[in-house]
């Protein structure tokens, strides 16, 4: 199987699209997928870089959107679109953080994985683990987001729900994943809605 991932462009945006809604008849014509268009197409404009597509034989099977902190905070971005906490701006103000699925500002310079997302048919093959892979890589050689000088990666995991579709798993993977990758817990955080976990792997 011929695997290889790209940076998302607006030529991919279709093909990032289809991997999380393309399950779902007339898919293309929801309002969530119009919006999640039109979020992407900004997002390419002032961010440029926060997205990889995998594909296997041409076809597109797995994503990963990532943001830096800082970038979260100046266009005050929700980094986990997914949570039923989340609003269209990350909260930053008149919450504390630690009760929200958002990144650890202790750590000012990091990249945070917003959303790890797989093909239910192409999940386990090794394709995630190759997104994460491509994207620690990059950071650490400085081929992307040249400005944010990353200094480590964070996630945020939520414990699964009976209701998620089978091919969600947190929309960034679990804990175990992570933990074979050299990731660490720094956080633990529940509220009235969810269960989760902040965790993070240094660049350096």
């Amino acid at each position: 199987m011929l695997k290889k991932i790209f940076l998302l462009d607006e030529s991919r945006i279709e093909d990032r699209l289809s991997v999380c809604f393309g399950h779902i008849p007339d898919w293309k014509t929801k309002k969530v997928v119009e919006d999640l268009r039109s979020w992407s197409l900004e997002r390419l404009k002032d961010v440029k870089q926060f997205c990889y597509v995998a594909y296997a034989n041409k076809e597109p099977v797995g994503f990963i959107d990532f943001l830096s902190m800082k970038v979260l905070q100046k266009y005050g971005l929700n980094p986990c679109r997914m949570s039923p906490l989340a609003g269209k701006k990350a909260e930053y103000k008149g919450k504390k953080l630690v009760e929200l699925p958002y990144p650890n500002p202790t750590f000012n310079n990091d990249v945070f994985i917003a959303c790890l997302w797989m093909k239910l048919p192409f999940t386990r093959r090794g394709i995630d683990r190759g997104l994460v892979e491509k994207l620690f890589h990059d950071l650490k050689e400085g081929n992307i987001l040249h400005d944010s000088k990353a200094e480590g990666l964070q996630v945020y995991i939520e414990k699964r729900r009976p209701d998620w579709h089978p091919s969600i798993d947190w929309p960034a993977g679990s804990v175990a994943f992570y933990e074979k990758m050299g990731f660490t817990k720094i956080r633990d955080m529940k509220t009235m809605k969810m269960t989760g976990c902040v965790m993070r792997k240094s660049v350096k």
